[in-house]
């Protein structure tokens, strides 16, 4: 980290910057977070990894129009990147908008890329519907494909958990995914 803080001084490089803020945010700092991403888009503003990381501050903080609109100013370009699409899909599925989530997850499949970011979403809209089979279904692929994605792994933990709360069987059990969890963590 402190290397880091050094590096961001004066002009440092996007890549830098965006990992400065990404531990600013695992260290709970959203602010000093926000800092490094926001000058990140003043030199580029359409960088990727920059205005997600933007909007995933607004999301922690429930500000989900905030996050939508920074979503939204990217993804009017040619090249859209199939994150951007994904990241907007969840921010819609927050705001309870499944019609727009479903239909820019669609858009993300076509587009191919990010497939476990797009197999999660897809899985988080299920389990939103209260359809624990197709969430489960959809996550654990989406686990399959990133392993060390914990979000997944939650949600996925949370749709065994309603359909056994519903009656259902869930395969995997709550109790084998959360011994996953501690033998993957």
């Amino acid at each position: 980290r402190a290397v880091l803080l050094e590096l961001g001084k004066g002009s440092a490089s996007a890549a830098v910057l965006v990992s400065l803020a990404g531990l600013e945010r695992r260290a709970g700092q959203p602010g000093e977070a926000k800092k490094a991403l926001e000058k990140v888009r003043e030199k580029e503003p359409n960088n990727v990894p920059a205005v997600i990381g933007l909007a995933e501050i607004a999301v922690d903080a429930a500000k989900y129009g905030d996050a939508a609109k920074l979503l939204d100013s990217v993804t009017g370009n040619a090249a859209v990147n199939v994150s951007i699409v994904a990241h907007r899909a969840r921010v819609a599925i927050l705001q309870g908008d499944h019609k727009k989530a479903a239909s820019l997850i669609e858009d993300a499949q076509k587009s191919g890329g990010a497939a476990a970011l797009v197999t999660r979403e897809s899985g988080r809209l299920a389990l939103r519907k209260d359809d624990s089979d197709s969430a489960i279904k959809r996550l654990r692929q989406a686990v399959e494909l990133a392993p060390a994605d914990v979000e997944g792994r939650l949600l996925l933990l949370q749709a065994a958990i309603k359909a056994a709360a519903a009656g259902r069987v869930a395969k995997p059990s709550a109790s084998e995914i959360v011994a996953d969890i501690e033998k993957d963590f």
